[in-house]
């Protein structure tokens, strides 16, 4: 659900990416497990290096399906060349 976008352009080195799995009862972030609320939504809050990141986003249901998911954010330093979704650009 967020980012909305892919490959995705922010200006903040912190970001909280967010979706819903439907019948899923494995979600992983580049391996790492994440908790899934009874409703499906996830959220989970990321550090970001300068320049491109690749997130990995697994969902496996019960019986074995997957869906693999590559969402890559691009996180730049420079002040005003990037801005994040629903944010102003910086004047500076």
């Amino acid at each position: 659900a967020y980012p909305a976008e892919n490959p995705a352009s922010v200006a903040e080195n912190v970001i909280t990416i967010r979706g819903t799995v439907n019948n899923g009862s494995n979600l992983q972030i580049n391996g790492e497990g994440i908790n899934v609320a009874p409703d499906g939504s996830w959220s989970k809050t990321v550090l970001l290096q300068p320049g491109l990141n690749s997130l990995e986003i697994l969902a496996r249901k019960f019986l074995g399906g997957e869906t693999k998911i590559i969402e890559q954010i691009f996180y730049s330093t420079e002040a005003g060349t990037t801005t994040t979704p629903g944010a102003s650009p910086s004047p500076f």
